[in-house]
C-alpha cells in the first residue's frame, strides 16, 4: 500500500488573523485604536479567543499597544528615552544620553496670564503676565516630549534677558549657565492620561491614546517656585531607573 503523502502544513488560525491584522495596521496612524475584540471577531469571522490570541502575538512583536479598559493601538516607532529619577537631566541631554540627536520644532515663545493651576503653584495671582515657552522635543526623527514651561516673575526678575536662550540647551540648562547655584531640586508628578487633540496632533498619536504627563516644579534655592512645565509623551517610551540607598 502506498504511503500517504503528508498534508501541508496550514498555519494556525492566530496566525492567518495576524497577518490580516498587520493589513489593517498599515492603515491606521501610530497611536490609532483598532476596532475591538468583537468587532474584529465578527469582521474575520471567528471567536473572540482567536483574535485575542492574534493580538497577542502582534503585542509581542511590538507591533501593537494593549491597554486594560482602553483597548488595542498600533504602536509608534520605539523611541526609548532612560530617565533617573534621582537626578534632574535637561530634556535634550535626556534624549543625547538615550542614544539620539535631539531637535526641536514648533518653539513658541510668549507672555500670558496665569491660569488658576498655573499661579497657584508659582504662588502668583491667576492672571498675572508670565512667560511661556512651548516646544516639541524630537529624538532623531521621532516626536519624544511636547514641553510647556512658565517661568515664575521670580525668575525673570533675576534673569531677564533670554534672547540667548536655545532649546537645544533646554530652560534649566539656561538657568544654570546664567544664574549658577538657583535651582535647588524640583518636584514631578506623573500622571497617565489619554491625548487630547491638543497633545495628540504634536506627537503623532490618535486621540485617546494613552500617554503620560509629567508636572515638575523647580524649586530655588530660598524655596521660591521658580518655573513650572508640563510635558506629554507615550508612556511606552520611557524607561525610568531609580537608585535608592540602602
Amino acid at each position: 500500500m502506498a504511503e500517504q503523502a503528508p498534508l501541508p502544513h496550514r498555519p494556525a488560525r492566530p496566525s492567518i488573523i495576524a497577518g490580516q491584522l498587520t493589513e489593517l495596521l498599515r492603515t491606521l496612524q501610530p497611536g490609532e485604536r483598532l476596532p475591538g475584540e468583537l468587532s474584529l471577531s465578527q469582521q474575520f469571522g471567528v471567536s473572540r479567543n482567536t483574535v485575542r490570541d492574534a493580538l497577542a502575538a502582534l503585542q509581542r512583536d511590538g507591533a501593537v499597544v494593549r491597554q486594560h479598559g482602553l483597548g488595542t493601538f498600533k504602536a509608534a516607532a520605539r523611541v526609548p528615552l532612560h530617565a533617573s529619577l534621582n537626578r534632574m537631566l535637561p530634556v535634550p541631554e535626556l534624549i543625547r544620553q538615550s542614544g539620539y540627536t535631539p531637535g526641536v520644532q514648533n518653539l513658541t515663545l510668549a507672555t500670558e496670564p496665569a491660569d488658576e493651576d498655573t499661579a497657584l503653584a508659582l504662588g502668583i495671582e491667576s492672571g498675572q503676565p508670565t512667560r511661556t515657552i512651548d516646544m516639541l522635543y524630537m529624538a532623531g526623527e521621532q516626536p519624544a516630549v511636547q514641553i510647556r514651561y512658565t517661568l515664575s516673575p521670580a525668575l525673570l526678575r533675576a534673569v531677564p534677558d533670554w534672547t540667548d536662550f536655545t532649546p537645544q540647551e533646554g530652560v534649566l540648562g539656561f538657568i544654570v549657565r546664567h544664574w549658577p547655584g538657583a535651582v535647588s531640586h524640583s518636584s514631578t508628578q506623573i500622571s497617565a492620561v489619554l491625548a487630547t487633540q491638543e497633545t495628540a496632533r504634536p506627537l503623532n498619536v490618535a486621540v485617546g491614546a494613552p500617554l503620560l504627563r509629567f508636572m515638575t516644579l523647580g524649586i530655588g534655592i530660598d524655596g521660591t517656585a521658580l518655573y513650572r512645565n508640563v510635558s506629554y509623551q507615550s508612556g511606552e517610551f520611557l524607561d525610568v531607573h531609580i537608585l535608592r540607598p540602602v
